[in-house]
């Protein structure tokens, strides 16, 4: 399990108001312990991040994965034992996973509107507007275009090789419907 989001920290950037870049630690977001369930033993939990103006915020789990979301983002982070999924719905994000302190079957997941990558270790830099631009940047990557309708991973993945790029585009919906003349 990748523990609970430690803290956020929010950098205002400078602007005519502001001459130098001001930080505030903006909350505290370690939740309590909680009780364990009988039958149930998943923790799971779900973070919606808006990040807006010229402003960044970066989100550490437990010295083991950290987000940072530049101005404009928008993602969800849902975390339950094992895993983590991040989805980012607009904006810029970069994620960077250390291995060395996850569990060999710890899963960091990035999703976007266009496609799904698993963050094996290194940083991803994804870019979401009308395309899905992923930049790894340490080692490589399998990006996996999803189903416009039912948000499935689609075969084959594209690989992306170690400080390279690829952007998805949207897929087109097929009505399966021939046109006769």
């Amino acid at each position: 399990m990748l523990g609970p989001l430690v803290f956020v920290v929010v950098t205002a950037l400078p602007s005519p108001v502001l001459a130098e870049p001001e930080t505030v630690l903006v909350a505290l977001a370690e939740p309590a312990p909680l009780p364990p369930r009988p039958f149930d033993s998943q923790i799971h939990f779900t973070e919606r991040v808006e990040v807006r103006g010229r402003v960044f915020a970066r989100l550490l789990f437990g010295g083991r994965v950290m987000v940072l979301a530049r101005d404009d983002s928008v993602l969800r982070i849902t975390e339950v034992r094992g895993a983590t999924m991040i989805a980012v719905e607009t904006g810029r994000v970069a994620v960077t996973v250390d291995r060395a302190n996850l569990h060999a079957e710890d899963l960091v997941e990035v999703r976007t509107p266009h496609a799904a990558v698993t963050v094996p270790s290194g940083t991803l830099v994804v870019e979401v507007a009308d395309a899905s631009t992923f930049t790894s940047v340490g080692r490589p990557v399998e990006v996996f275009r999803l189903d416009r309708l039912s948000g499935a991973a689609l075969e084959p993945p594209t690989v992306v090789a170690a400080n390279e790029a690829v952007t998805v585009e949207r897929a087109m919906i097929s009505s399966g419907v021939v046109a006769n003349r």
